[in-house]
């Protein structure tokens, strides 16, 4: 029951980061929300990407997979995940929406990388998924870019 965790955390933290005297009792009704785009769609990045629409945040989640990608703008949730459902029913098409393409958010203030790391047959990571993101979303942008990644795991 990671989720119901994070969306906790997430919230403490942006109330923490509010003045008390305008410290709002639902976070995602903030002015203090970012345009955010997360690259890649699987259990972390659908995740962070309907807890960040939860506290306020304009959210871009970037898949290759057309049927996530849809099913995402859908509101409904292409992985099994506690409470996820409803947040997405919720937030899809206002605060999250869903591309295919880089090109929707090269104005974003931070960029979220959440793809696979495989490993190579000799049992090594292989890091190719995770640059190709990273390249292509610098293309897109004709500022500066800021990134985190996660991986869900090594397979």
């Amino acid at each position: 029951m990671v989720f119901p965790a994070l969306v906790g955390r997430l919230k403490r933290k942006l109330e923490s980061n509010t003045p008390a005297t305008t410290r709002p009792i639902y976070p995602a009704y903030s002015e203090y929300g970012m345009d955010i785009s997360v690259i890649g769609s699987g259990y972390v990045g659908t995740t962070l990407a309907a807890c960040l629409a939860e506290v306020g945040h304009e959210v871009t989640a970037i898949d290759i997979d057309e049927g996530i990608v849809a099913a995402l703008n859908d509101g409904r949730a292409p992985i099994e995940e506690p409470g996820l459902e409803s947040l997405l029913a919720t937030h899809a098409g206002d605060r999250l929406t869903a591309t295919t393409s880089y090109d929707a958010v090269p104005d974003s203030d931070v960029t979220f990388l959440a793809v696979g790391t495989p490993s190579n047959d000799d049992g090594s990571i292989d890091l190719v998924p995770s640059r190709r993101p990273p390249r292509r979303r610098a293309r897109s942008s004709s500022g500066s870019m800021t990134a985190t990644s996660s991986s869900s795991r090594v397979r």
